[in-house]
């Protein structure tokens, strides 16, 4: 099994959400059928995917616990339109237990996790992993990779999350039948101050779990 990059991680369940109906505008479901045939490792480099998936991001409405609950796997780009498997895990999980005199606290959060470049995984690398991976990939994600994001809440219209040891931001909205997500990391620039930047979107079609 390759390493896993985290992109994500997210968490609430106090936002309401109206789902989007089938776009009127056919370039957006001509762009939804690209994206969702695309397999290969290089993107065609007359096609934007990047700037068209922030396109869509920006009108799209906000996603639920309830939509992002379980994997979901997906297709992950980069500034210069290089395509990543992706997978989006929505966790909702008791933290604290108390028996039967108090009810247990539970914790919602969202993790996007990414096949590094280097590693030459193919894009659909998620879409059918085997029962055996799954389980050594949830381990890992319970054991390690909750805990490296804060608790999902609402803002600006998305689902809202940070990383607990790095600069990055991570969104979640939904466009019909897909969840969008956008990353932001924010760089150090001359004077101290920062300067956001995004570094991925991606977009998860396919329940796998």
């Amino acid at each position: 099994m390759p390493a896993f990059k985290t992109i994500a991680l997210l968490s609430s369940l106090t936002f309401s959400f109206t789902a989007m109906g089938e776009s009127s505008n056919s370039s957006k479901i001509d762009l939804q059928n690209q994206l969702l045939n695309e397999t290969s490792k290089q993107v065609n480099a007359d096609q934007d995917y990047f700037l068209e998936l922030e396109e869509l991001f920006y009108d799209a409405s906000s996603a639920t616990m309830e939509n992002i609950i379980g994997w979901r796997s997906g297709r992950c780009y980069t500034p210069n339109n290089i395509v990543l498997a992706g997978l989006l895990v929505g966790s909702h999980r008791a933290v604290e237990e108390h028996g039967p005199m108090f009810p247990p606290r539970f914790e919602d959060k969202f993790l996007i996790l990414e096949t590094p470049a280097e590693n030459n995984a193919p894009a659909d690398y998620f879409d059918n992993l085997s029962e055996v991976r799954k389980m050594e990939l949830e381990q890992h994600i319970d054991d390690r990779l909750l805990s490296q994001v804060t608790e999902l809440e609402t803002r600006g219209g998305s689902l809202y999350a940070e990383h607990t040891s790095k600069p990055n931001e991570y969104r979640l909205r939904k466009s019909g039948d897909y969840i969008l997500s956008q990353a932001i990391t924010n760089d150090q620039v001359e004077g101290g101050t920062s300067e956001s930047r995004v570094f991925r979107y991606c977009y998860f079609f396919k329940k796998i779990r």
